[in-house]
């Protein structure tokens, strides 16, 4: 009996976990690591402790752990001295909740927080989480990071001067500029006084960076040029279950490829795949049904590597509906109900 009652609920476990999926999967949780501080400043050779709190929490629920935790900081390895040791702070916790106290005598570069369980002896302890603190200097430019993309791609100088946080010249520091993945300069030091400089062409628009020795410390951009963007229809496009036929076309456009996407108000791109097209003689046009998910207004993006253009599309819901298979209403019991359509519960 005993034996028959073992074989049932194994196997009823077995059905279980087929149909549940979840049922007896590893439920592990998995943890993050959040910080009070987004980045620390070097004081150069001037040693000083700067209090960082931290905790450890679920990923998914946000609850705090909740058990001894051993947290370690450790420097880049690149920018180790000789015979220096990596780990700057190393400490046991009886939850959680942390505060780091770290010197700020240190070169910029990106601090490596490690979390992990507290074990015996002989034991491995399980990495909990790990997060980035990078370490900063001043940087200062002789004009700001913003241009304007240029057809005739004219040389650009920038320079600058990077300071300690007590405002003393950083030398040998190293400066790296990119444009998206693109790198203008890289590894540029910095000499006694804590000035670089180097000439660069912009040959695309888009987001430049600026490191110091590997941080970034910076952010500007090279602004595309205009070009003229119309959408039809671009207004009381209906929601609906049917798809909606668009046309997009595109004038003043440079001879290189063009990518259009939708995006709701939350920047979210509507398309699974853009639309992409080459312009002859700077005209484009593209078509393309769209079935629009909810009412709303969206913004229609076209961009190529030097060139951008937006327009505004407006959808709304319909003045009435049709209703199929009204006969199941008729079945139903008496009570407070909602009928409601689509992914916005209209």
């Amino acid at each position: 009996m005993q034996k028959r009652l073992l074989a049932l609920v194994t196997t009823v476990a077995m059905v279980l976990s087929m149909f549940t999926g979840i049922a007896f999967a590893n439920t592990e949780p998995t943890y993050k690591i959040i910080l009070n501080a987004q980045s620390i400043a070097s004081t150069g050779e001037q040693l000083t402790l700067q209090a960082v709190h931290g905790s450890v929490v679920n990923e998914a629920t946000g609850a705090l752990y909740n058990d001894e935790i051993t947290v370690t900081v450790e420097k880049d390895d690149d920018y180790l001295a000789q015979d220096e040791e990596a780990v700057v702070y190393q400490n046991e916790f009886s939850n959680g909740s942390f505060v780091l106290y770290l010197p700020t005598n240190i070169v910029a570069q990106n601090l490596t927080v490690t979390v992990e369980t507290v074990v015996g002896e002989g034991e491995t302890p399980e990495e909990l989480a790990t997060a980035t603190l990078p370490v900063k200097y001043n940087v200062t430019l002789t004009n700001p990071l913003q241009y304007s993309y240029d057809d005739n791609k004219a040389p650009v100088v920038v320079i600058g001067t990077v300071t300690d946080k007590n405002g003393k010249a950083v030398k040998d520091a190293k400066v790296t500029l990119k444009l998206g993945s693109t790198a203008l300069f890289t590894d540029v030091a910095t000499d006694a006084n804590g000035t670089f400089g180097q000439i660069v062409t912009f040959a695309e628009a888009g987001d430049l960076k600026l490191y110091v020795n590997d941080v970034e410390h910076m952010r500007g951009k090279v602004a595309p040029k205009g070009m003229n963007l119309t959408v039809t229809p671009d207004n009381n496009i209906v929601h609906s279950i049917g798809k909606t036929e668009m046309t997009f076309k595109i004038t003043g456009a440079p001879d290189e490829e063009v990518t259009v996407q939708i995006y709701d108000a939350n920047d979210e791109p509507q398309l699974a795949e853009p639309l992409t097209g080459t312009p002859t003689d700077g005209v484009l046009e593209l078509t393309h049904d769209w079935e629009p998910e909810a009412a709303g207004v969206y913004t229609v993006k076209a961009t190529s590597a030097t060139h951008s253009a937006s327009a505004t599309v407006r959808v709304v819901n319909p003045a009435t509906y049709n209703l199929l298979g009204t006969h199941v209403l008729e079945s139903m019991k008496i009570g407070d109900k909602e009928l409601t359509f689509g992914k916005g519960g209209i």
